[in-house]
């Protein structure tokens, strides 16, 4: 018997991937999709396969040439697209006197095909469409074992509904319905054949075996995810899948259960496609690298194509968390403990190449007037707060600052959001997550980011305390102390910036009203930073004065439904 898989389709649905490889390519645990497809058919005992191809095609025929294969495979390139009827007619000159298998390429399934065929030889059908039971994909109307239509179809209401599989047997006299021109849909066929009574068979999948359609980003996603933890755990065991929330991200988080009460954590970035770099290659790359240096969780696999790596789970209470229980105060032990990183993370910069970085190379004035002057201008003074007439010099302002923290920057590598949320206590030891956004820059910056972060709201005293204790710890690295509380000063005001754009952005624009409670005393936070004393800076300190002005006049009047999506402006 021989085969025919359907691949010359653009992969609409997976745009803007599609764009750069065809959906047949897609890699799932590091095998694309159609390769798994062809050595599942040789195993199979197929003779011969033939693929269509056209979007993309030089990529798929080239692929397709360049591999050893088992059987004889061919590919025949549509110059136009021809839809999977006129594909099938194009390629009449295939069939033998056996049915043909006809699979779409953008499938997975461990169905046995033996029994497909032997069911269609015993009903002796023209045509057999493998069918699966599906919540939204139920196009297929079924009358005992004959199909009655599709779709809208007129049809008995008897009928049940059924999902196509893309999975069909076809006689060689069901040719003869592949020939009401050049591009038409299979189905068109189909229906040609129900209008004629020679309905088509239904063979319903059986329970034993599985089967999904990867031609959408979840479903994608999904098989990739199976794959993963196939390579980690082997075998075919059984799992839980519990979501997880994030925070201000858009990556998906789950936590995997096996029976064993082993588990580990899946963070899902989406499909990342062939960009690079890649938030997923970053993600799994500085583990790796950090590894020596800092408590990270462990790496257990990756596949980077599906945007997703697997990692130790380390349970479920943050640095956050204790706090809330405990109060700042007894959580001390903690923050001494996270101090000892600063210095470990001078040391983490040896061996870190700027390619590991998923945004920017390393902390550099481009960024800082991006990523933190600016989305506090844009975000917090004039898209919440609504504040368009600023201080004159605003903008020089931003460069002096900018330049004095990578003046007075002791350089390591940074984890750029080193807050009590993105700190995991396990065995009650630290453990730090959320690093991919790691890269260089001035090593103040880390630890501002952990002591005016407005979610521990560490005492003003309690900040200047563990300050020393790292002034202390980083004089024996060799950095002036000094200069290290002068770069402090500079990057803890960049930080406060940071957060009020961000909080602001993922409060208004992201309808996450979580971080609507933790503006309040992030702007309490940047009106407390001694860098404002600096005359060169006096417009950031005007423009902090005016926000708050403008906030708590907002919140004097209004009550803010967090829910809220339009605008903010009550």
């Amino acid at each position: 018997m021989r085969a025919i898989l359907l691949a010359a389709g653009r992969g609409i649905r997976l745009k803007p991937h599609t764009e750069h490889l065809p959906k047949p390519l897609f890699p799932s645990g590091g095998i694309p999709i159609i390769d798994r497809l062809i050595f599942q058919l040789a195993e199979q005992g197929m003779d011969a396969i033939l693929i269509n191809t056209h979007h993309l095609a030089e990529l798929l025929e080239n692929h397709i040439l360049q591999k050893s294969w088992p059987i004889p495979v061919f590919c025949r390139r549509e110059k136009k697209l021809l839809d999977t009827g006129g594909a099938i007619a194009n390629m009449k000159d295939f069939f033998t006197n056996e049915p043909m298998l006809i699979l779409n390429a953008d499938i997975k399934t461990d169905m046995d095909f033996s029994a497909l065929k032997a069911f269609h030889l015993k009903k002796q059908a023209m045509a057999t469409l493998v069918l699966s039971a599906s919540s939204d994909l139920n196009h297929v109307a079924v009358r005992g074992e004959h199909i009655a239509g599709f779709r809208e179809d007129s049809v008995a209401p008897e009928c049940r509904r059924m999902a196509f599989t893309g999975i069909q047997l076809l006689s060689p006299e069901a040719l003869s319905f592949f020939d009401t021109g050049e591009i038409f849909s299979s189905i068109d066929a189909y229906r040609s054949m129900i209008n004629a009574g020679k309905n088509p068979l239904a063979y319903t999948l059986p329970p034993s075996y599985t089967w999904s359609d990867l031609g959408t980003s979840e479903r994608f996603s999904e098989a990739a995810m199976e794959d993963l933890l196939l390579s980690i755990r082997g075998g075919s065991a059984a799992y839980r899948k519990q979501a997880l929330a994030g925070d201000g991200s858009d990556r998906k988080w789950w936590r995997i259960g096996w029976e064993d009460d082993k588990s580990c954590i899946i963070a899902d970035h989406g499909i990342q496609g062939l960009s690079l770099p890649s938030e997923a290659m970053a993600c799994a790359s500085i583990a790796k690298h950090l590894a020596s240096h800092i408590p990270v969780p462990k790496i257990f696999g990756r596949d980077i194509f599906a945007g997703l790596v697997a990692m130790e789970d380390l349970g479920d209470e943050r640095l956050h968390d204790r706090i809330l229980s405990w109060g700042a105060e007894k959580t001390l032990p903690f923050y001494e403990d996270i101090l000892t990183l600063i210095p470990a993370m001078k040391k983490a910069l040896s061996g870190f190449i700027p390619e590991m970085a998923f945004t920017f190379p390393a902390y550099n004035k481009n960024l800082i007037l991006e990523r933190e002057c600016l989305y506090f201008q844009k975000a917090f003074l004039e898209d919440l707060l609504g504040l368009k007439t600023l201080p004159e010099g605003l903008t020089c302002a931003f460069h002096h600052l900018a330049e004095k923290t990578l003046v007075y920057g002791c350089t390591g590598l940074i984890h750029r959001d080193l807050q009590s949320r993105n700190i995991m206590i396990h065995n009650e030891k630290i453990r730090i997550i959320d690093f991919q956004g790691a890269m260089q820059g001035p090593l103040q910056y880390d630890l501002a980011a952990l002591l005016i972060d407005p979610y521990a709201g560490l005492p003003c005293d309690t900040q200047e305390n563990l300050l020393e204790k790292c002034t202390y710890l980083m004089e024996k690295e060799g950095c002036h102390p000094k200069n290290f509380r002068t770069g402090y000063r500079y990057a803890a005001l960049c930080r406060n910036l940071q957060i009020l754009g961000a909080f602001s952005f993922l409060w208004k624009r992201k309808n996450k009203s979580f971080f609507k409670d933790y503006i309040s005393p992030a702007l309490k936070s940047l009106l407390a930073q001694k860098a404002l004393e600096e005359p060169e800076l006096k417009p950031i300190r005007e423009a902090s004065k005016m926000a708050e002005f403008r906030w708590n006049s907002m919140h004097q009047t209004f009550a803010v439904t967090p829910a809220q999506t339009g605008s903010l402006y009550f």
